[in-house]
Parts: C-alpha cells; sequence; structure tokens
C-alpha cells in the first residue's frame, strides 16, 4: 500500500515493522491487522490490512506523529522483539534494571 505525506510516497513494502495488533471481530474471528512502521528517513506510519470479513476494519495506510504513535501504543503488549523496535525508534526506553526493588 502507498501513501503520500509531505510531498513524499511512502510504501509499506518498503518500510519496518515496529509492532502489530491483531484485530478479532465481535465473534473473535480475525479481521485484519494494524502495524505501526517507521520509513528509511524517520517517518511513523500507521497501516491498517482487513481481510474484509468486518465492516468496522479498512485498509488504511497513513502519516502519524510520534504523539499519536506513542498514544497507538499505550496498553500495548510488546513482544522483546518490538520493544527493542520501539527503543531503537527513539518511542521508547527499555528499563534493563531486572535487580528486585
Amino acid at each position: 500500500m502507498t501513501t503520500i505525506c509531505n510531498g513524499h510516497r511512502y510504501d509499506s513494502r518498503q518500510t519496518t515493522t515496529i509492532a502489530e495488533q491483531e484485530h478479532r471481530s465481535h465473534s473473535g474471528n480475525y479481521a485484519g491487522t494494524t502495524s505501526l512502521e517507521l520509513a528509511k528517513d524517520g517517518m511513523l506510519l500507521l497501516l491498517t490490512v482487513s481481510n474484509g470479513q468486518d465492516l468496522y476494519l479498512t485498509d488504511s495506510f497513513r502519516a502519524i506523529t510520534r504523539d499519536e504513535a506513542l498514544s497507538w501504543l499505550d496498553g500495548l503488549d510488546l513482544t522483546d522483539e518490538e520493544a527493542t523496535a520501539c527503543a531503537d525508534a527513539g518511542l521508547i526506553t527499555l528499563d534493563t534494571d531486572t535487580s528486585p526493588p
């Protein structure tokens, strides 16, 4: 999927996925995925791919601000790989102190 933002064309096939969230219909069936993407120039984009089985979810690909990305990430249960990717993108800080309080 492609989008244009500030005169730049972005292609979802050329971005790096930072984090993903699966969507489920009210009946529990898989409905699609939304992912936070990072372009080579540092632009953050949100990519939603619907499987077409649920009317509330539609395909989209749009640029978002850092604050929007942080809001989208808030509450997600990130895998270690996703957390590292978010930290590498400068979105979060990893707590590396594993000693007991």
